[in-house]
């Protein structure tokens, strides 16, 4: 079994990803902060990459960076 990666958000930095999954135009970027607020609500990255169709490795660079 893997490291676990969890994202702990403040209420700002959720809002502020939140507002950038909504107005940001570049997919990808909105689909990091997509993914890093699903990984916040304690989702494994396998069922937040099939949500958004990405892979787990993707789901976790997106938590690193």
């Amino acid at each position: 079994m893997g490291r676990v990666n969890t994202a702990v958000l403040s209420d700002l930095q959720r809002t502020a990803l939140e507002n950038e999954v909504k107005k940001d135009k570049s997919h990808a970027f909105r689909m990091g902060c997509q993914s890093i607020l699903l990984k916040a609500d304690n989702r494994t990255s396998k069922d937040v990459g099939m949500i958004l169709g990405m892979t787990e490795v993707n789901v976790n660079s997106w938590l690193k960076r």
